[in-house]
């Protein structure tokens, strides 16, 4: 089953009940999905920070799992510390930042459990 627009707002739904509000911005994310530029080609979505905002790529998102686990995984992203992670960045590649390292251990680990309780299976 290809993943929806539903499926990307229920998961965001079950990412702030799950995880909570971020200490660093006023209200939680918004998220859409856009056409990827030539930058975000490969990846299935990216958090940006400027706004607040889930990017999800309509091209390589293909499968509702794949959905969940890139919500859950930039949802992290709205929780930490966004000063952080920019030093953080400027240092170290994307594979070496602890903060992306933990954003995929926490969409890992939690992705089966979202979609058990959102019955997307």
């Amino acid at each position: 089953m290809r993943p929806t627009w539903r499926h990307a707002r229920k998961v965001l739904q079950w990412c702030e009940q799950e995880y909570g509000w971020s200490k660093y911005e006023e209200y939680g994310p918004t998220i859409s999905y856009r056409k990827p530029d030539h930058l975000t080609e490969d990846v299935c979505g990216w958090y940006d920070d400027s706004d607040c905002h889930i990017h999800l790529n309509n091209l390589s998102c293909n499968t509702i799992g794949e959905l969940v686990k890139t919500i859950i995984h930039e949802y992290q992203h709205h929780l930490q510390d966004p000063k952080q992670y920019q030093r953080l960045a400027k240092k170290l590649s994307h594979e070496q930042n602890p903060l992306e390292i933990q954003a995929e251990e926490v969409a890992l680990r939690d992705y089966k459990k979202c979609l058990q309780e959102l019955v997307f299976i």
